[in-house]
């Protein structure tokens, strides 16, 4: 069995050290954000309406609103948290060759350990951004389920992406092509999580590296992917899905820069398709071919910047505070990265705990998740070599009634 470690609890952070990043991060500000200062009618407006009470306040909702991101404690149990940091541990010992005996959770002396046994996790990740191939542990589909983190995310959706516009424009403040739909219907996505092992000597971790910046859309043409036609000219095709907004839930702390943690662009989002039309397109950027022919943003919903090109936005970057505990929620419009190098002393843990609108491109993914919620199966468009890690022996986890809705084995009603 393994220890548990004491993770510093901390309160709230009220002076958060944002810092502007570029190659060296030479700048650093300190600065103090008052979200009583934001207003905003249309949105005021909304929030005057009779509205789903749940764990965000006004000022959160506002702080989505105006900065693109909102954290908040408190949705998720800490033993929960625990239970899904053995069973991560018991995913990695099984198929990647890794012991955790006699380890404590979180310690310096389980982060050494990982260091030198690096290399085996190749067995069950490519090492982009530290995330590994785990998508069906038995806590991650609790996370997923949980009540409190559905609560948010119907209150988010009422009061941004659910009011479809008639006029529909990527410019539109909460851009929608699909039209409204209600908040409270939504899809749990399932995903991989994250496990970033630090770098305690130099160079001593090779496989494992970070995301880089990134936006997971088409900034282009936000509901549009790309792909080539028999006469090589490029096609733009339907989203495999459509996440307006991510979410993770943080296991541990990473209060300072270098732990692994993340950074993005606040009130990016709102400018988003406006900074691109500036920034004419650059095919040789941000495509890709693959063996099929297809050409599409990389990694497949993402974008990613160039340093020569976009400097301004890297410039722009801030650091964000977040401890264990905390569920980050995000727009899918803020440029977003991790820390190029991970120098604490813990194993960076998140799992991404996003929901999905239940509008029609989201009704066609959702039966392709309920399939491998019964199979153990991965999803189609990620490295085959992982594709079946868990589908020996493997009994599907437990759902409420909750989580059957947001599996759609359970009809959503009115």
């Amino acid at each position: 069995m393994f220890k548990i470690k004491n993770i510093l609890n901390c309160n709230n952070i009220n002076n958060i050290k944002l810092i502007s990043y570029n190659k060296k991060f030479i700048t650093s500000t300190t600065t103090t954000t008052s979200i009583k200062d934001i207003h905003s009618i249309s949105f005021d407006n909304i929030l005057t309406k009779n509205h789903f009470k749940g764990p965000l306040s006004k000022e959160d909702l506002q702080h989505f609103n105006e900065y693109g991101y909102v954290i908040k404690n408190g949705v998720i149990e800490d033993e929960l948290l625990t239970k899904h940091q053995h069973e991560v541990r018991e995913f990695i010992s099984r198929n990647a060759g890794i012991s955790f005996e006699g380890l404590e959770i979180g310690s310096k002396e389980e982060s050494e350990h990982l260091a030198l046994e690096e290399s085996k996790l190749s067995n069950i990740s490519n090492g982009f951004g530290g995330m590994i191939n785990f998508y069906h542990g038995k806590y991650e589909y609790e996370i997923r389920q949980h009540q409190k983190l559905y609560e948010c995310f119907v209150q988010l959706y009422e009061t941004t992406f659910s009011n479809g516009s008639k006029l529909y424009s990527d410019e539109n403040e909460w851009a929608n092509e699909y039209g409204a739909f209600d908040p409270r219907h939504m899809y749990m996505f399932i995903n991989r999580c994250g496990f970033r092992i630090p770098n305690l000597k130099n160079e001593s971790i090779r496989h494992q590296k970070g995301t880089g910046l990134h936006l997971d859309c088409n900034p282009f043409h936000l509901f549009r992917g790309e792909k080539v036609n028999q006469d090589k000219i490029i096609e733009h095709v339907p989203l495999r899905f459509w996440q307006p907004i991510q979410a993770f839930v943080s296991c541990s702390n990473t209060l300072n820069i270098n732990q692994g943690g993340f950074w993005t662009v606040p009130k990016f989002h709102k400018k988003c398709v406006e900074y691109f039309k500036n920034h004419p397109q650059d095919n040789s950027l941000h495509k890709e071919v693959d063996n099929s022919g297809s050409v599409g943003l990389k990694r497949g919903n993402a974008f990613d910047f160039q340093d020569n090109k976009y400097q301004d936005v890297i410039e722009s970057l801030q650091y964000i505070p977040i401890k264990r505990g905390d569920v980050l929620f995000w727009d899918w419009r803020m440029p977003h990265t991790n820390d190029t190098v991970h120098n604490g002393s813990s194993v960076r843990e998140v799992v991404y705990a996003a929901h999905l609108p239940k509008v029609p491109i989201n009704e066609q993914y959702a039966e392709l998740q309920k399939n491998w919620y019964f199979t153990g199966k991965h999803p189609n468009y990620v490295t085959k070599k992982f594709a079946n890690l868990e589908t020996v022996n493997y009994n599907p986890p437990n759902l409420t009634l909750l989580g059957k809705n947001l599996l759609k084995i359970n009809p959503w009603s009115n």
